[in-house]
């Protein structure tokens, strides 16, 4: 990363250039590391459908040992502590590893109906909805 010095006052320029290149050097200082920066949460999709909630998750490069799908006091909790060999990336534009993503599950939910499946880096959890009770009319004879 090169900091480009093309300013119109010299002034500000020669005050501001050493400082610049300075954070230049330490942000790519900084991304040569890959290991400073934090992991990303997978990009979720939530489906709401009439009889389900469908929930999809980017896992690229994991498998279904790689992940944990728990549910505990009403939450569906999906983890990885999986991390990525080390390897010297030219570049590196994700990154697979360690993390947590916790989702409140609705009363509306059957909790013995959740299942999840992963295929071609997207992991699938399926919430099968409880049917509505409908309103009873009762008569008065």
């Amino acid at each position: 990363m090169k900091y480009n010095s093309s300013c119109a006052n010299p002034n500000v320029r020669s005050f501001f250039a050493p400082v610049l290149q300075t954070i230049a050097k330490e942000v790519e200082k900084e991304m040569a590391n890959q290991k400073n920066f934090p992991t990303s949460s997978p990009l979720t999709n939530i489906i709401n459908h009439d009889d389900l909630v469908e929930i999809q998750m980017t896992v690229p490069g994991l498998s279904k040992q790689d992940i944990a799908v728990s549910i505990e006091k009403n939450q569906l909790i999906v983890t990885s502590t999986k991390e990525n060999a080390d390897a010297n990336f030219k570049r590196r534009e994700f990154k697979v590893g360690s993390f947590k993503k916790v989702f409140n599950i609705p009363d509306t939910v059957n909790l013995d109906t959740i299942t999840a499946t992963t295929e071609n880096g997207i992991l699938k959890i399926t919430l099968q909805k409880i049917a509505e009770k409908q309103a009873k009319k009762i008569e008065v004879i």
